[in-house]
């Protein structure tokens, strides 16, 4: 039996599933993974177990930060940022779409290292500087480490 950070999995999770970093068929498995390995029943888990579509996938998430009073808080637009620089670097989306998702994250979410107009001059530019590059890579590295571990809890 293990013990998970729900806050952090749950986070990671809807970072991965708003991303589409995986599909729905690896949150199906990845639930019947874990269910067995918890010291107690989580219903959220069966309901990821039996989704078919994302959106499905989101909503148990949702309802499951809800239920249990968590906040995603600061970390979870930085993992969205991470997880979209992960998919742009594998080629699995266009730089426009990146940029367009970076600039509604960064006007979305209150992240004073990505305000609005740094990002906009940051992507004005025909080549990144390396403090934003650096400061991407950085999200990126996160992203990763809370993907692997949540990946990791069903090994």
């Amino acid at each position: 039996m293990i013990n998970i950070n729900k806050k952090e999995v749950l986070t990671t999770l809807l970072a991965i599933i708003e991303t589409n970093y995986h599909d729905v068929v690896f949150l199906n498995c990845w639930a019947i993974g874990l269910i067995g390995k918890l010291p107690a029943h989580e219903y959220w888990l069966e309901q990821l177990e039996f989704c078919q579509t994302l959106g499905c996938t989101e909503n148990a998430i949702h309802e499951e930060l809800f239920s249990s009073g968590i906040d995603v808080g600061k970390i979870f637009p930085r993992l969205l940022i991470g997880l979209l620089y992960l998919k742009l670097q594998k080629d699995e989306i266009g730089l426009v779409d990146f940029e367009r998702e970076l600039v509604d994250i960064s006007d979305a979410y209150d992240m004073p290292e990505l305000d609005i107009e740094y990002v906009n001059t940051a992507l004005s530019r025909k080549e990144w500087d390396p403090d934003f590059r650096q400061l991407l890579d950085g999200m990126a590295q996160v992203s990763l480490d809370k993907l692997r571990q949540v990946e990791k809890l069903v090994m």
